[in-house]
């Protein structure tokens, strides 16, 4: 029986998952090794002196991580104020993050023979770091380099 379903597989192709935000000009993919939790209403404390992408810092499981917007990193126009955004907590390593997103993240599967070469951008911006691109179903999936865009987010060492 298990050789059928190994069979099955390789006739059919691998399918990778991502935890992905959609937004106006992309989506944006996080790999599910590098997510810890997604939370819902959680409150953000503002830190002078960051840089503009940072929005605060967050309180996860006694914790405190900083907290930075998605949008900002894209360069795509904050949403209207009183949205509660939702934060997706990254992990790579030693370094934490939560990314805050307007819309709730969601699974996406895409096909691994999907995976896009030639123009494809290294980054977004000047913090993210894209690892791959994958042609979706409707659209192409952006997947963020985790561990090197908190690399680049690291302020005081």
């Amino acid at each position: 029986m298990n050789d059928l379903r190994m069979a099955a597989e390789k006739e059919c192709g691998e399918e990778l998952e991502f935890l992905c935000v959609r937004m106006p000009d992309a989506v944006y993919g996080f790999e599910l090794a590098c997510i810890r939790e997604i939370i819902w209403n959680s409150r953000i404390t503002p830190v002078p002196c960051v840089p503009e992408y940072y929005e605060g810092l967050c309180n996860w499981k006694g914790t405190i991580i900083p907290a930075a917007s998605l949008n900002r990193m894209t360069g795509e126009e904050e949403s209207a104020a009183g949205d509660q955004p939702v934060i997706v907590i990254a992990e790579a390593g030693t370094l934490q993050c939560g990314f805050l997103v307007q819309e709730e993240p969601e699974i996406l599967r895409v096909p691994a023979e999907a995976r896009l070469s030639g123009d494809t951008p290294e980054r977004i911006g000047e913090i993210l770091k894209i690892k791959a691109a994958y042609a979706g179903d409707q659209e192409v999936v952006y997947v963020i380099d985790t561990e090197e865009t908190l690399k680049c987010m690291v302020v005081f060492d």
